[in-house]
């Protein structure tokens, strides 16, 4: 998930890198994968500007996608942990506090919610 990027990348670049997968050039592993949680779990990033806000200081607004989420197989961590890791990995790479999860993760017990069209 983390990204090395140029103070001056656009957030598209960001989100761009963040949604492809990372395959180490490098790795001792018999057949090199993919190692972005991201991608590996199913997730999506995405962002615009909130056009409702000051046009001088526009607020970044991420959202991530959960509704084709899965968990893959022999991974030991949760959604709700992989989501945690790239919220953080947003507010780093993108120095935003505004981060939107669709569709909504159920607790224990809870349906999915799904997003009104």
């Amino acid at each position: 998930m983390p990204c090395v990027t140029s103070s001056t990348d656009s957030y598209e670049r960001v989100i761009g890198l963040m949604n492809s997968p990372y395959i180490p050039h490098h790795a001792n592993w018999n057949v090199p994968a993919d190692a972005n949680l991201i991608t590996l779990y199913g997730l999506t990033v995405s962002g615009k500007y909130d056009e409702k806000g000051d046009p001088k200081n526009p607020k970044l607004i991420i959202t991530i996608h959960c509704a084709k989420s899965t968990s893959p197989k022999g991974y030991p961590f949760t959604l709700d942990e992989v989501l945690e890791k790239v919220k953080a990995s947003v507010k780093l790479n993108l120095n935003t506090e505004e981060i939107v999860v669709l569709p909504k993760i159920p607790n224990k017990g809870d349906q999915a919610v799904a997003p009104n069209p």
